[in-house]
């Protein structure tokens, strides 16, 4: 019996109450002796080539939330993210920009721009010849990464390939992806900390854009912490077929916006964005922008309208008899709780209070203003004058106020209103000659506050590069924006399985295919009453796949560790 069997066999000895057998379960028998991980195959094999080709490749279940979480510290990596990672981190070594990985990606598979014919270079893809366990480790993940990769496309919608493609390079690339609500427009991170904004575009229909508000934020530091450096890395589709037929070519690209290129970028002529970096003429004139003043706490308001409040309301009220009490304006503060903002007037209790503190305040007047006892009904005409008089300042006041949120709202709609017409800025030339200022004298923080006083700005316009214009590098810039191509589909993979079979053990592959029989007769055994005819298919699956393993790890020189 090989060793895998009696694995197997243990497996279920131990629990007779698990049918459900996973793949994972059984390729991490297989993978371990390589020094990789778990992964899972879900495509239902067929009997041409390609199929063959095909399900010899692990493929790494789509999984974006564990592949893009990273591990922070004091936490470790989930499973799937450590399972991909084995693979993906056998390619470009230490590298963990995305121009030198499309390089060793490249390097392992590439096609000819005039012929069409297919290449491969596995030295400069890092593929050690003279080490048989590392060249059968290294071809397993750049298979792997490009069958992945091929499946991502294949089987989801341009929305969610995106998020799950995110988290994939982030992986590729050693970094994570950034949650969304963190303050800022990048969606991911490299092993170096540098923030990234990757979108997955079709080439026949490429524009990148986004909001000029938050790109600028992000510089000033306006909701997340602020960024030296963005760089954007388009990824472009040229694809034909749907479906597992999906086939064709992605394109790289990047370019960075930085204090030192997004003017540039921004000027380049896009249509319909000449007036977004015209900036107010205040900006320009070098003058502080006029403020509108904001309506005071009303607290504050009532403290500093009292008097004029107090005097309206003695216009309204019958002088009493006995004349106004020289501390009428403490009896009538005596009604406000400030530190609540109100004036009580509700219930009778509470009303019979206010009258209970207006005579005593009367009675403490020097001379006193009233008898030392006050029958109720003669409290009530005595301290009328003066709970009226709090009712009206109340009022008064209220009434103001009221009006000053109003015109303070008024005032602030106009505002907007004026920052959304373009005629109210400087000119263009004057607006661009100023912040070139800013930028020569690499005043960063005088230079990000001037963007956030532009009509793109403050009108929330958008800003947009098509293909050409990301082509349009600044001159003085030594990078070029495109990066390099990768071709995917399954016919793709079966030219890569032919290109290795001279190279990796073609056991190697029978392996994963005999694990995909083992799987799905496991599987269909448990789930259809445990037929024997099943059962037999399984068993020897099982068996080849011990055979072949021993085999491979022989040849390998691996034997002393089986």
């Amino acid at each position: 019996m090989s060793k895998l069997q009696e694995n197997i066999d243990n497996f279920f000895k131990k629990r007779p109450d698990k049918i459900n057998l996973t793949e994972e379960l059984l390729y991490k028998l297989i993978m371990e002796e390589f020094g990789l991980g778990t992964i899972e195959e879900k495509e239902t094999p067929s009997q041409d080539s390609t199929s063959v080709a095909w399900d010899g490749i692990p493929f790494l279940s789509a999984d974006e939330i564990g592949w893009g979480g990273g591990a922070t510290k004091g936490q470790n990596a989930t499973d799937s993210r450590r399972q991909i990672e084995r693979f993906l981190s056998q390619i470009g070594v230490q590298r963990y920009d995305i121009k030198s990985k499309l390089k060793y990606l490249e390097a392992f598979f590439s096609k000819s721009e005039k012929s069409g014919a297919a290449k491969q270079n596995l030295q400069k893809a890092g593929v050690n010849l003279d080490d048989p366990r590392q060249t059968i480790a290294k071809i397993l993940s750049y298979l792997t990464f490009y069958k992945t990769l091929t499946m991502i496309l294949q089987n989801f919608n341009a929305a969610s390939a995106g998020f799950t493609f995110e988290s994939f390079v982030a992986v590729l690339l050693g970094g994570k992806q950034v949650p969304t609500g963190e303050g800022t427009i990048a969606d991911l991170t490299a092993k170096t900390g540098r923030p990234i904004s990757l979108k997955l575009l079709d080439e026949k229909s490429a524009s990148v854009d986004g909001s000029l508000r938050d790109l600028i934020n992000d510089f000033a530091g306006l909701g997340s912490k602020p960024v030296k450096s963005l760089r954007y890395i388009v990824v472009l589709k040229d694809l034909q077929g749907d479906g597992p037929e999906l086939e064709g070519v992605i394109k790289f690209y990047q370019f960075d916006y930085t204090i030192d290129t997004i003017l540039h970028y921004l000027t380049i002529p896009t249509g319909g964005q000449e007036d977004n970096l015209r900036l107010s003429i205040a900006a320009v004139a070098g003058e502080e922008e006029p403020e509108i003043a904001e309506v005071k706490p009303q607290t504050d308001f009532w403290s500093e309208n009292f008097d004029e409040a107090l005097t309206q309301a003695y216009e309204t009220v019958d002088i009493p008899e006995a004349g106004w009490a020289e501390n009428t304006k403490d009896i009538v503060l005596s009604g406000f709780d400030l530190e609540q903002e109100k004036i009580i007037t509700h219930g009778k209790l509470k009303i019979d209070q206010r009258i209970t503190d207006i005579i005593a305040a009367l009675q403490a007047h020097d001379p006193p203003l009233t008898p030392e006892r006050v029958l109720k009904k003669d409290a009530r005409n005595i301290a009328y004058p003066y709970f009226t008089l709090q009712d009206n300042v109340k009022e008064i006041l209220k009434n103001q106020l009221v009006a000053s949120r109003q015109e303070y709202k008024a005032a602030g709609k106009a505002h907007k209103e004026a920052q959304r017409v373009a005629g109210n800025y400087a000119s263009k030339e004057d607006s661009l000659k100023y912040l070139k200022e800013l930028q020569t004298a690499g005043d960063e923080k005088a230079f990000w506050n001037a963007m956030t006083k532009t009509y793109g700005y403050l009108a929330e316009e958008q800003w947009s590069l098509s293909k050409s214009a990301i082509e349009k590098v600044p001159q003085d810039s030594k990078e070029q924006a495109y990066l390099g191509r990768l071709f995917i589909g399954r016919d793709v993979l079966e030219e890569m399985v032919n290109m290795c079979r001279d190279t990796i053990n073609e056991k190697v592959f029978d392996i994963f295919r005999e694990l995909k029989v083992l799987t799905e007769n496991l599987q269909a055994y448990f789930a259809e009453g445990m037929q024997n005819s099943i059962a037999d298919q399984a068993i020897q699956a099982s068996d080849n796949i011990g055979e072949k393993t021993a085999e491979v790890a022989q040849e390998t020189g691996s034997e002393e560790e089986l």
